[in-house]
């Protein structure tokens, strides 16, 4: 059983925070993640090697040694694979957060520092005192939560000064994996869940599809206008940011997300589904400071 909200082993530490950013790019893009990150106050970056399911020798065999063939539309498959190394990767980040038995920040490398890396490098150090010693601790902090029940939040801890104020309310169904703040505890789990949900998604993608139409390969990005591409899109589309965020409903971890976000995606700063870049719930306004 995972923890319930709010009921997470205190998790008080005192090394410097860890910060792991996922990323396949190649050196000379490497030193303008590491310039951008020292911008932001990060000093000691490091970079988790991200699977790329097109490069099998490199995956560990946690793509390669599952056999897509069964999809029979090419676009299909790509896609399936695509996702899989996708959680490949996230497996990899949280067994090094098993590994290193402490607290981390885990990136992905399409970051925007909000709302001005400067910004980031005043809040940033607040947050993190504030959960040095938050009561009844704490597994996961999202820096930019997305596609969040905004409504059903009713309570906002305040824990920055203006004029750049920050506040700290549960999570309910946060998606998104790019900015988190991870525990051990909660990797550990987080790790199981991903590795079952990898192996259950090869069934579902390789039993459970429905036949392939002539025209799937020109429908993988119209798929809402054929009812054979939306169901087989809705299987192939899932992925272990779903199961964290079905996880994070039912209470299993005790997990927090921050207002104003600090970190986004770069494809998403103007998309309503995914940024609240400009939006927080109402209980985190100056009135309620104390709530």
């Amino acid at each position: 059983m995972g923890a319930a909200r709010g009921q997470a082993v205190a998790s008080n530490w005192t090394s410097p925070l860890p910060v792991l950013m996922l990323t396949m790019r190649p050196p000379a893009q490497r030193e303008k993640l590491l310039t951008n990150a020292r911008s932001a106050g990060i000093d000691a970056l490091r970079f988790i090697e991200a699977v790329d399911g097109a490069r099998p020798h490199d995956d560990d065999g946690c793509v390669s040694s599952l056999d897509f063939s069964a999809v029979q539309c090419s676009a299909w498959r790509r896609l399936a694979v695509k996702r899989t190394a996708q959680t490949c990767s996230h497996i990899r980040v949280a067994e090094e957060i098993v590994r290193l038995g402490t607290p981390a920040l885990a990136l992905e490398d399409d970051i925007v520092f909000r709302p001005t890396v400067v910004d980031f490098q005043g809040l940033f150090p607040r947050l993190l005192e504030h959960l040095r010693g938050k009561q009844g601790g704490w597994d996961l902090v999202h820096l930019g939560p997305c596609l969040e029940q905004i409504n059903r939040i009713r309570t906002c801890e305040f824990i920055g000064t203006p004029p750049k104020p920050l506040w700290l309310s549960p999570s309910f169904q946060p998606a998104c994996t790019h900015a988190m703040l991870i525990t051990p505890s909660a990797a550990a789990k987080l790790r199981v869940m991903w590795s079952r949900f990898r192996l259950g998604y090869h069934v579902r993608v390789t039993q459970q599809l429905p036949q392939a139409p002539a025209d799937c390969e020109q429908g993988v990005n119209r798929w809402q206008k054929n009812a054979t591409l939306k169901l087989a899109m809705r299987s192939l589309n899932g992925g272990d940011d779903q199961v964290m965020r079905s996880s994070i409903s039912k209470g299993a971890f005790a997990s927090f997300n921050v207002w104003p976000m600090l970190v986004e995606q770069a494809d998403h700063l103007h998309d309503p589904m995914f940024s609240l870049a400009h939006r927080k719930p109402a209980a985190c306004r100056p009135s309620r400071q104390g709530a």
